[in-house]
């Protein structure tokens, strides 16, 4: 990870408290002198590292560098000044992290087993299970801690992505985020579906008469909203063809009886010319609903004034909810 030097910093002689004029400010290898030209190195203005500076850079009249200084990684640091003389020096700075999403430890790890590295001390709260590791092998491994036991060193068992540990272990680097608790929100499980049950009784239409039932489905208490869907179909049973067209109509309510709040509705058309037993294919659903645990809501189609005797049965349903939030 980069280390920034920020232009507005000013520089101080410690013992006098006079501001750094026209002084130089050296960056160097970490716990090298920054002086030594061989001890130098190449620094930034940009945190992308894409443009290089003059190292050393010189202080203005407030004590400052003209430009944000950004150094690859750890580093050393000098401060002259205008008479070449050191008045600040700093032997290790910043950071060797190049990917933030990994922490570089000092812990000294050692190849155990093929899925095993020990390190010393307790660190069984470092190396957490369901932590992530990566692991400079003969290779760059990437796997997860599977277990952690302290007895007279740390053993950590890792389950990797590919490959085994081995004898060319160097150091293991862990993942930010510990295996636990960690800060990523929990997301609800959007689309999650599961399916219900519906109740249909068979009954004789004579006129306006209704087809009844119930959908009946156990929603988690995770839910907050949810939509139910319901598919069904159904036959005619007649002697003979319709009166007229007849205009098929399904409704969803709230509780078991046919006075709850509309929930859902849909519709079809039986021509008279329909075969002696048509299939009638309907749809209903309900969206924006709430509550939890066993829900009921009742279900009813109706024909439209029909004089002759018909009889509507449900051959086929399916009930599905949908969680929304």
């Amino acid at each position: 990870m980069p280390s920034l030097l920020d232009e507005r910093t000013q520089f101080f002689d410690s013992a006098t408290d006079e501001l750094l004029v026209n002084g130089s400010v050296y960056i160097g290898v970490s716990g090298l002198d920054p002086e030594v030209l061989a001890n130098q190195i190449t620094i930034y203005s940009d945190r992308a590292l894409n443009t290089e500076i003059p190292n050393p850079q010189t202080t203005d009249s407030n004590g400052q560098t003209t430009n944000k200084v950004w150094v690859p990684g750890k580093y050393s640091i000098a401060v002259t000044n205008s008479a070449s003389v050191v008045k600040y020096s700093e032997l290790d700075n910043g950071s060797d992290q190049t990917d933030a999403q990994w922490l570089t430890r000092a812990d000294s790890a050692a190849f155990a087993t093929t899925t095993t590295f020990t390190v010393a001390g307790n660190l069984t709260a470092v190396y957490d299970v369901g932590r992530r590791v990566r692991v400079s092998d003969a290779s760059t491994l990437y796997g997860t801690i599977t277990a952690s036991a302290f007895t007279t060193l740390t053993t950590v068992t890792v389950d990797l992505d590919s490959g085994v540990l081995s004898s060319s272990l160097t150091a293991v680097d862990i993942g930010i985020l510990s295996g636990q608790n960690q800060s990523v929100p929990v997301l609800p499980n959007i689309n999650e579906t599961i399916t219900g049950r519906a109740t249909i009784a068979t009954v004789v239409i004579g006129n306006t008469e209704l087809l009844k039932g119930t959908i009946s489905i156990t929603i988690p208490t995770a839910w907050n909203t949810y939509r139910v869907d319901i598919y069904m179909t159904m036959s005619l049973d007649k002697t003979g063809t319709l009166t007229a067209t007849r205009r098929i109509e399904t409704r969803m309510r709230d509780g078991s009886g046919t006075a709850g709040t509309l929930r859902g509705y849909s519709d079809t058309e039986v021509v008279n010319a329909a075969p002696t037993k048509p299939n009638i294919a309907l749809y209903g659903y309900g969206t924006g609903l709430t509550g939890t645990g066993s829900q009921t809501w009742s279900l009813t189609t109706e024909m439209g004034s029909e004089g002759a005797e018909v009889t509507m049965k449900a051959t086929k349903w399916r009930v599905k909810a949908t969680r929304v939030s």
